[in-house]
């Protein structure tokens, strides 16, 4: 996706998207704050395009996947395959903090946006 955009990172689990719904509101949300756009997908089409795309890059039934929902300031969706979790659903695991100190003023600096990414690879070269 070209130009700034914000994303959910979606839970599968057995291939069936969990808070689909939340995700959406949560996009609409900083949608209408960041970009000035509406954003309300059919929750349940959602769901199936999600499912579907699990089916197409053949995730497993058995363990927790996901699904990067991508939304552009023109509006524009995007679904990305976002890998395989080696657990089944929510697991204790070892988790590496991954921290990044950018000072700016920005609406939604909490929000996982292409912006924070971009700060984010550029403080690691840095």
């Amino acid at each position: 996706m070209r130009g700034p955009y914000l994303y959910q990172t979606i839970h599968l689990r057995g291939r069936r998207p969990l808070q689909v719904d939340r995700h959406a509101e949560l996009l609409g949300e900083w949608a209408a704050e960041l970009f000035g756009i509406g954003y309300a997908p059919d929750a349940r089409d959602l769901e199936r395009r999600i499912a579907a795309l699990a089916e197409r890059e053949r995730y497993p039934r058995d363990l927790s996947s996901f699904v990067r929902l991508e939304l552009g300031a023109d509006g524009a969706e995007r679904l990305l395959a976002a890998g395989i979790s080696l657990y089944e659903g929510p697991a204790l695991r070892s988790v590496t903090p991954d921290a990044v100190v950018v000072e700016f003023s920005s609406p939604l600096a909490e929000a996982p946006t292409s912006a924070r990414e971009a700060a984010a690879a550029l403080a690691r070269v840095q």
